[in-house]
């Protein structure tokens, strides 16, 4: 995983069974090879602890997909909706 604000632990440890995240990562997987989008990202934290971060495919068509690209960038366009503290 990538550095990040959040303590790291394993799914096991925040209490998440695998096997739906593992069939989560399988649909997005397959969705991608069907082109019906180009890529994927997503984090699962729970109490506290990031458990998981998956990044897939390409984040535009034609640059992979990185967990870097994955993180929301602060918004540069006035608007009012507050940026994540990462």
């Amino acid at each position: 995983m990538a550095d990040t604000v959040l303590p790291k632990t394993s799914l096991k440890d925040a209490g998440l069974r695998e096997e739906p995240i593992a069939a989560l990562e399988r649909l997005i997987e397959r969705h991608i090879g069907e082109g019906m989008y180009p890529g994927a990202s997503f984090a699962i934290a729970r109490h506290g602890k990031l458990a998981r971060v998956a990044v897939f495919g390409d984040a535009a068509r034609g640059r992979k997909a990185t967990p870097e690209a994955a993180r929301p960038r602060p918004r540069r366009c006035g608007s009012s909706i507050p940026t994540p503290r990462w």
